[in-house]
């Protein structure tokens, strides 16, 4: 009678056990910007300002002439006329690179995604699937970088013959149709009580309301998990830049950026790398 009664106690506190033991894993999507704050809702409001810019053909190339002093009559002491010339190595399409960048990242913002798994349970082949339409307005890309270049009044010394070829490594990639853009991140498993975040980022500039529909897959759940995020173009007033601001000082050019891209993004991530920069240059580790 005793062995019975601790046999049907086992068994039913074994049960009881099973029983609370979820048996699907619990995962959450999550889009956070570029400044890796997260976003909450189902809404995505784009920062900065949407810019248009001089037709290519009205923007001067940038060049500066140093003069020569001249000798008597005009020439100088070598014997040549006492013009002027180039200045070598600086970069002609200066003026026309800053109007380009302008227009890509006026209005644009960079947002990765985080999967979480809330649950005690292991999820396995863990992949998200976004879609996005083709609209006019809309651009979409996959990007690893998260500081990009600003245009500068000197060419960039790259050698690239120098340097073994390879291909960047994204782990959202890129598709789509004639209809949509289309990006996949094969996630993989994500164990228990842990968050995994995007490397790559994706790039958006949209000047009109638009969604991402995003559908998270896992081998251990009855079906795929589906949310839309609305995507809201940005609120300020679109900004006309003139030549007169391509051609503006450093200081006043980075006011404009300020204002364009995503909300002063671009000094702020500046500091953030000149401190990692500063962390790392002093940090002294074994070899």
């Amino acid at each position: 009678m005793v062995y019975h009664l601790l046999m049907t106690v086992g068994t039913d506190l074994v049960n009881t056990q099973l029983q609370r033991v979820p048996k699907y894993p619990e995962l959450k999507l999550g889009v956070v910007n570029a400044d890796g704050e997260e976003l909450s809702g189902d809404s995505i409001q784009l920062r900065g300002a949407i810019c248009t810019v001089p037709p290519e053909d009205e923007i001067p190339n940038y060049v500066k002439v140093i003069n020569v002093p001249g000798g008597r009559n005009g020439f100088n002491m070598f014997g040549g006329m006492s013009t002027g010339f180039m200045e070598q190595g600086l970069n002609d399409k200066f003026f026309k690179e800053r109007a380009k960048f302008l227009r890509t990242w006026g209005g644009s913002e960079l947002l990765c995604f985080r999967i979480s798994n809330d649950s005690r349970v292991l999820a396995k082949n863990v992949s998200v699937c976004l879609v996005i339409r083709r609209d006019v307005g809309v651009a979409v890309d996959n990007t690893n970088d998260y500081f990009p270049d600003i245009p500068s009044k000197q060419k960039s010394q790259r050698y690239d013959f120098l340097q073994p070829n390879s291909i960047p490594s994204y782990d959202i990639k890129r598709g789509h149709s004639d209809q949509e853009y289309i990006f996949t991140w094969d996630v993989g498993d994500v164990q228990a009580g842990t968050v995994v975040e995007s490397k790559t980022a994706m790039f958006i500039r949209a000047d009109r309301n638009t969604f991402i529909r995003a559908t998270t897959y896992c081998d251990d759940l009855p079906e795929p998990i589906s949310k839309e995020y609305q995507v809201k173009a940005t609120t300020k007033e679109i900004t006309q830049i003139m030549v007169s601001d391509l051609k503006a000082d450093d200081a006043e050019f980075s006011a404009i950026l300020d204002n364009a891209v995503m909300d002063g993004y671009l000094g702020r991530r500046a500091e953030k790398e000149f401190n990692k920069y500063q962390h790392e240059s002093q940090e002294h580790l074994p070899d």
